[in-house]
């Protein structure tokens, strides 16, 4: 008989399924991605440089920072 932590799915989101997440919901052709749920290099590198601009700044100390 399984234990009761067996029986229920794991949610943690990790950085993977977080990056997994980002790479299919927003990336139109619009914001760089060669069809919808597909992104090119550019746009990942943009996105991790934004999100590491944003740590650099953040009042709260950089709780921001996903990478």
């Amino acid at each position: 008989m399984p234990s009761p932590k067996e029986d229920k799915p794991d949610n943690r989101l990790t950085a993977n399924k977080w990056l997994d997440g980002c790479v299919h919901f927003a990336a139109p052709a619009a914001f760089g991605g060669d069809r919808q749920g597909e992104l090119t290099q550019g746009f990942l590198a943009d996105m991790i440089l934004t999100d590491r601009d944003l740590a650099a700044t953040d009042p709260e100390g950089g709780t921001r920072a996903a990478f």
